[in-house]
């Protein structure tokens, strides 16, 4: 291979080889400079599955961008070859520099263990878990600057068998990447869930960290045997011999080392920021009277208090000093400090209904969701003493999020069910349906209080997993109960019940057909402390309260004058803990909602505005007069639903009352529509007393999306194990739905061509969204129609264009498509017209083409902040102080 070209690159020497391919020095004569090109197994390219695979793969590890990670450039085939393009770090490999070395000092040690932290730290901030980290895989410049190699590519490669043979070179061991049974990593590094072929998250990293710091303070290999086998059964059965480390070792990099190699996942260090804060510090000058640290149980303290204790006074972070000062002996609240916390990149909090933010009981970290770009929201978990957040994995569109009693688990809703997962990240596991769950509440024995619908009592679960046991009763007052929140005994609890008003009431399990109101006209209770806080008039308020008895103890007073408030959920967007820190968004002044009509030139035809009222998924009706649109009204309404705009007069006029009804579309008669309500598509009649012609139901949230012009049919999209499926509704027919399009990936915003052959429709593997088409009635292939990030497509009269959004802009791309004996041929790509359309996520479109195809109708967006950073939430340290002694 020395020698040879391949594409543009001249190979020059060999510099490494392992388990996943061998790597070259090469000479990128187009740029210029030196790359290292790591040549895959020959099987990848016999392998397009596996191959695509790893593209996907690739194409997220090369979105990483850190001082102390190797970037990838990209992935190329040439010769028979696939080979990855990466930078080239100069240097030698820790393994080395330990073999040729021994045990390194210490302050070396810490100042290597500091960058490979703060590598990880972003990774793990991105999704990305390297999964094979080792020596081996970390490179030492000269300077002492620290270059990641390899990151995330155990997965991206997944795919080989295991074989006795060198641990430093053992691969993947089985194929299926992150399902139960994967075993990713070399041997001796391997966490033991890891060795036990478990789902693993960020902590079988930290793992990985902490037998590398043991290794080069030790110059011993941690586990070591002759044969993958026993090293493995090392990692499982024998624990580390800590008195192996120096005696000169700081007494807190020894008690770190400690976190990261505890065998249970629950028990080890929770994020490897904790780790990078600590040895910013001067770990010389923390306490050291002992010759370990203390351990959580030792000090009857939360675990992330010792680490907490550690940094405090050392990392001038002052809210991080002042977020843990609550755990200290003094009954005073800390010191009161307003503060920012500001959402990730390119991404907004998502809080329009209230409740969207939990803050962990031990008040130092806080679950929220975060809009990116595209209006796809995620769980993200956000320490209160750092910069740093991490989005949890497998958590689009999740909603409500709430915290276990210890923290260690978030529970929260998404495509109809209650789901948890670690709050480290992990794999989210269902615990029950929930049709269009409203809030949450864990016990501390393992129950679980939920608002399983919008139009539900509030029922218990157990949250290993069973059916939901309603423990209230709704009533003529009361047509919904929701956002339950468990009082201190565990026994009594709050729950605001939504009908005409909102009242805020007091329970309890053992009784739970008495109730007392407690307030009318409030938002989202609870309790900390010996105050009850509630919202109203989109202000937080407090009272001194009873938890045991439901009485009030003292006046209400004022605690924050501006906050999120939703009066159609009854939900307020705060979360507080019990020893002082409070979390909330400031109230926003209502954006009137706005919709344009424009040519295809770009010339505005018409607008109109909809004070206080969020209008979404648009649908024009067959003669092109009238608008239909779901709406969310700021204040009167008990939730989402239906109207139709006449566009000759102007005028409005409701469909459905109290539904929560959403994205609705026009049959081609135009007497009826359907709509979904959750779980269910409901077919009605625009006829007379608009009844409801056929209601279908599914296990995930059910979307339509376009109905056929033959009137037969409706495509819609449910939620399945995998991603989101494509299914036909046969509309006079009670046949079940039938898939067409499977769900082993996200498929959505399909609609028919005018003819009824074909059906476009968007796709997310991994990435980008692209456009595509496929045959309604034949099973066949499938094409990809857009060249460039795309969503929500559109046929063009006679079906000779398919016009769709560019997904980052929002501009109008057209493609012409010519149907041949061989399957359609698309023409180049065409930019129509740039449109103020509205970047958020809509169920079915953001914008739509009249049946001319000369008029787009589109949602605008006032606000034009693709691709920028929200508004922060506010946090509050010491928020009793703000009754205590005002403001």
């Amino acid at each position: 291979m020395i020698g040879k070209t391949l594409a543009h690159y001249e190979v020059i020497d060999q510099v490494g080889a392992g388990g996943m391919g061998t790597v070259f020095r090469a000479r990128d004569t187009k740029l210029g400079r030196d790359v290292a090109l790591k040549l895959l197994p020959e099987d990848f390219a016999r392998d397009p599955e596996r191959l695509a695979r790893f593209r996907r793969e690739a194409k997220v590890l090369a979105s990483l961008n850190h001082a102390n990670i190797a970037s990838i450039h990209g992935l190329e085939e040439a010769d028979g070859h696939v080979f990855l393009i990466m930078e080239l770090a100069p240097g030698e490999d820790l393994a080395k520099r330990i073999s040729k070395r021994g045990a390194l000092p210490a302050d070396e040690v810490i100042h290597l263990a500091r960058q490979l932290a703060e590598g990880l730290e972003q990774a793990h901030e991105r999704g990305v878990v390297h999964r094979d980290l080792k020596p081996a895989n970390i490179m030492v410049g000269d300077d002492g600057s620290v270059k990641i190699l390899d990151f995330g590519l155990a997965r991206a490669y997944a795919g080989e068998s295991a074989a006795e043979g060198t641990p430093e070179n053992s691969p993947t061991i089985t194929a299926a990447m992150t399902q139960a049974g994967t075993i990713l990593g070399t041997a001796a590094y391997m966490s033991p869930e890891q060795a036990r072929g478990r789902e693993v998250d960020r902590r079988a990293d930290i793992w990985a960290f902490g037998v590398i710091l043991y290794e080069a303070l030790t110059g011993i290999r941690l586990f070591e045997g002759e044969s993958i086998s026993d090293t493995l059964a090392g990692v499982l059965k024998t624990e580390p011999d800590f008195e192996a480390l120096p005696d000169s070792t700081p007494v807190a990099l020894r008690w770190l080392i400690e976190r990261c190699l505890q065998k249970q996942p629950s028990s080890r260090l929770r994020d490897i920021g904790e780790a990078r804060i600590l040895l910013q510090s001067d770990l010389n000058r923390l306490p050291a009277s002992s010759t370990s640290m203390p351990t959580a149980s030792d000090t009857g303290q939360p675990r992330w208090f010792v680490p907490a204790l550690l940094a405090a006074g050392l990392i001038g972070l002052v809210v991080g000093r002042l977020v843990t000062s609550y755990m200290s002996a003094s009954p005073e609240p800390p010191a009161l400090i307003h503060a920012a916390l500001l959402p990730p990149d390119g991404h907004t909090i998502a809080y329009g209904d209230g409740g969207h933010l939990a803050i962990a009981p031990d008040g130092t970290r806080v679950a929220f969701v975060a809009m990116d770009s595209l209006g796809e929201g995620h769980l993200w978990v956000r320490r209160l003493d750092s910069s740093a957040a991490f989005e949890l994995t497998g958590t689009e569109d999740a909603t409500y999020p709430f915290w276990s009693p210890d923290g260690t688990k978030i529970g929260f809703f998404i495509d109809g069910s209650l789901r948890k997962i670690d709050a480290a990240g992990g794999v989210a596991t269902t615990i029950c349906d929930a049709r269009t769950g409203r809030g949450g509440s864990w016990l501390a024995d393992g129950r679980v209080l939920l608002a399983t619908s919008f139009s539900a009592p509030i029922s218990i679960v157990s949250a290993g997993g069973g059916k939901p046991t309603a423990v209230t009763a709704l009533d003529s007052v009361a047509t919904s109960h929701r956002w339950p929140h468990i009082l201190p005994d565990g026994d009594h609890f709050l729950y605001t019940a939504l009908g005409n008003s909102s009242e805020l009431r007091w329970t309890s399990l053992s009784r739970p057909t008495e109730h007392k109101t407690l307030l009318e006209n409030v938002y989202e209770g609870r309790y900390f402390d010996g105050t009850l806080l509630f919202g109203r008039d989109r202000a937080l308020w407090s009272r001194p309260f009873d938890p045991e008895t439901g009485n009030f103890e003292g006046e209400e007073s004022l605690l924050m004058e501006s906050i999120q408030t939703s009066r159609n959920f009854g939900g307020a967007a705060y979360t507080a803990s019990a020893g002082g820190n409070l979390v909330y968004f400031g109230s926003t002044t209502q954006t009137s909602s706005k919709v344009g009509i424009f040519d295809l030139d770009g010339t505005a035809l018409d607008e109109f505005e909809f004070e206080a009222a969020n209008a979404d998924d648009i649908d024009i009706s067959s003669d092109g007069r009238y608008l239909l649109m779901s709406f969310l009204q700021d204040e009167g309404d008990a939730g989402k639903d239906l109207w139709i705009r006449d566009l000759v007069r102007g005028t409005l006029s409701r469909v459905t009352v109290d539904e929560h009804a959403e994205a609705p579309i026009w049959a081609p008669s135009q007497q009826e529509l359907v709509y979904s309500i959750g779980t269910t598509l409901v077919i009605r009649s625009l006829v007379g007393a608009r009844p409801i012609l056929r209601e279908v139901s599914a296990s995930g949230y059910f979307i339509p999306h376009d109905w056929s012009e033959d009137g037969e049919f409706i495509l819609a999209t449910r939620s399945s194990a995998h991603g989101r499926e494509i299914v036909v509704v046969p509309v006079d027919e009670e046949d079940e739905p039938w898939v067409l399009v499977s769900g082993d990936t996200v498929n959505t915003h399909p609609v028919f061509s005018h003819d009824g052959r074909w059906v476009a429709y968007m796709t997310i593997e991994t990435g980008d969204p692209q456009i595509m088409l496929r045959e309604f009635r034949a099973d066949g292939s499938t094409w990809q129609v857009s060249s460039s990030p795309s969503v929500m497509p559109r046929f063009g009269p006679k079906d000779e264009f398919i016009y769709y959004l560019n997904a980052v802009d929002r501009g109008i791309i057209s493609t012409s498509m010519k149907v041949t004996p061989d399957g359609p041929e698309f023409g180049v790509e065409t930019r129509v017209v740039d449109l103020p359309i509205r970047s958020e996520k809509s169920a079915t479109q953001a914008w739509t083409l009249d049946a001319t195809g000369k008029r787009v109708i589109a949602l605008i967006d006032t606000a034009r902040d693709r691709g920028k950073t929200g508004p922060p939430m506010a946090l509050v340290v010491g928020w009793q102080r703000l009754i205590s002694h005002g403001r």
